[in-house]
């Protein structure tokens, strides 16, 4: 799974989803191992016209074990790709592909700010826990100096952030609770357990049998709502802008818009301004407290 790439057009609203694959002779002697198919879908299947939208069944979706629906893609899926893919015990399985429909998210409101504060329901589509993720390069630039006897070179991809800090200290963000990204603001719930994905190389896809994992159990057990799971990174969750609870920044209090869309944009380079802090992340708990002013 870690060689599928991905790349979107927003102009043809479509994704291009590649794989390594089999080459035939003549493919063979160009590309080496290196010949790669691809297949495309939809980006955003919701924007579709009624008469596409009907190739895509709605369907019963479930995520840590929470029930959510999606829009079935998984016709455009090579058979040569689904044939290819295995549980970890080399068993097969059933591989599907599945857009996000409007409006029929999953609630995560136990793990951030009611909606008064929040401005909206606290929701997400497929994502496990949160619909961002950050993550400092100088926390695993240090976190590396640990494991680089096994990974010389530890990729921040290999966590997946959303969202890669530059210029913070290391670890900096473990007590984040709010901060602001340019022109938008958003409630950092929680520290980010981490599971074994990471020992996975990106580029090769060829998994290490202990690291990181090993070392971010026994350095980064700082969590206590996840005693046996190391943390690296936060989830973070959007604010609706103009709904932050007016005791977060009680100097201009008197200037918040409400009623704002919850849209918005970021941009490589944007400043992130660190409005609060906790030192009370528990995962799994409601963290929201309000900060008088």
């Amino acid at each position: 799974m870690a060689l599928i790439h991905t790349s979107i057009d927003q102009v043809k609203n479509t994704l291009t989803i590649s794989y390594p694959a089999k080459p035939h002779f003549l493919a063979s002697l160009i590309y080496g191992n290196k010949f790669r198919k691809s297949f495309t879908v939809p980006l955003n299947v919701n924007a579709l016209p009624e008469n596409k939208l009907a190739k895509y069944p709605v369907t019963e979706v479930e995520i840590w074990r929470q029930k959510s629906v999606g829009y079935d893609l998984s016709a455009h899926i090579p058979q040569e790709l689904k044939d290819a893919i295995f549980s970890k015990n080399y068993t097969k399985v059933d591989v599907g592909l599945f857009a996000v429909v409007d409006g029929r998210n999953r609630g995560i409101n136990h793990m951030g700010p009611p909606v008064e504060v929040l401005g909206r329901p606290n929701t997400i589509g497929f994502a496990d826990f949160a619909p961002i993720h950050i993550l400092g390069l100088a926390s695993v630039r240090e976190f590396n100096e640990l494991v680089k006897g096994e990974i010389p070179d530890l990729s921040v991809r290999r966590f997946r952030p959303n969202i890669i800090v530059g210029g913070s200290p290391s670890y900096d963000e473990d007590d984040w609770q709010t901060i602001k990204i340019g022109n938008e603001d958003y409630h950092v719930m929680s520290r980010t357990p981490r599971c074994k994905v990471p020992n996975n190389d990106p580029d090769t896809g060829e998994r290490n049998r202990n690291e990181p994992d090993v070392t971010i159990r026994g350095q980064r057990n700082i969590d206590p709502g996840a005693p046996l799971l190391g943390c690296m990174g936060m989830h973070m969750v959007p604010f609706e802008r103009g709904k932050i609870h007016k005791t977060f920044y009680p100097c201009i209090r008197d200037l918040m818009i409400f009623g704002c869309n919850i849209e918005g944009s970021i941009n490589v380079g944007d400043k992130i301004d660190v409005k609060s802090r906790t030192p009370d992340h528990k995962w799994g708990r409601n963290l929201w407290t309000q900060i008088e002013g």
